[in-house]
């Protein structure tokens, strides 16, 4: 029987990137992609390349586990900037509803996330590796010197807490893709919001 990899956020640039990869190399995988889009273009558009499309939300544990049933292999990773923009902070934010430093909100719901992944991934008994892309931990790096590094803070320790729970032990490894040639071509607009 084929592997089966579970790859979230697969209609983004790196969920397509994982995808293309292992189409490319592993072409007897069947690959399950993660999105809270399926009817996108997107979504559809792996779907007719043949991905099996599932929805799933990095907030809700419970459609992370069904999501994840059978996976061999996980693809992981957290959008600190789409929670950022999202309504649960920027929308607060523009409402009044939330006080600056906005990252400190996005932190702790990029945090849940994570650690929502782990919970999820724990339950999968044929799971054999999780990767999940995080980030180094800066608060931590610099000795508390720098303490609003959130979206690299909010990696590390989802990370941690990957490796501390004990279903995963031995099965969980981090990618470090910390700068993007899209962060060159669009500019750093979006690091802006944090003179808010």
């Amino acid at each position: 029987m084929s592997k089966l990899i579970v790859v979230g956020g697969a209609t983004g640039a790196q969920g397509r990137a994982a995808i293309k990869y292992f189409q490319q190399h592993e072409p007897s995988w069947r690959i399950r992609g993660l999105t809270r889009t399926p009817q996108s273009n997107t979504a559809l558009a792996l779907a007719d390349s043949g991905i099996e499309i599932v929805a799933a939300d990095l907030n809700d544990v419970e459609s992370l586990k069904s999501a994840f049933k059978g996976a061999d292999y996980i693809f992981a990773y957290t959008d600190f900037s789409g929670i950022v923009r999202g309504p649960e902070v920027m929308g607060k934010f523009q409402a009044g509803e939330l006080a600056a430093p906005i990252g400190s909100e996005s932190y702790r719901i990029e945090l849940q996330q994570g650690k929502n992944i782990a919970d999820a991934a724990a339950t999968v008994p044929e799971l054999e590796r999780l990767v999940y892309s995080a980030l180094p931990g800066v608060k931590q790096l610099s000795d508390g010197k720098f303490k609003q590094v959130f979206h690299f803070d909010a990696k590390a320790e989802a990370f941690e807490y990957m490796l501390e729970t004990p279903a995963l032990e031995g099965k969980v490894s981090a990618v470090h893709l910390s700068a993007f040639v899209t962060n060159a071509v669009n500019g750093l607009d979006l690091f802006k919001l944090w003179k808010v």
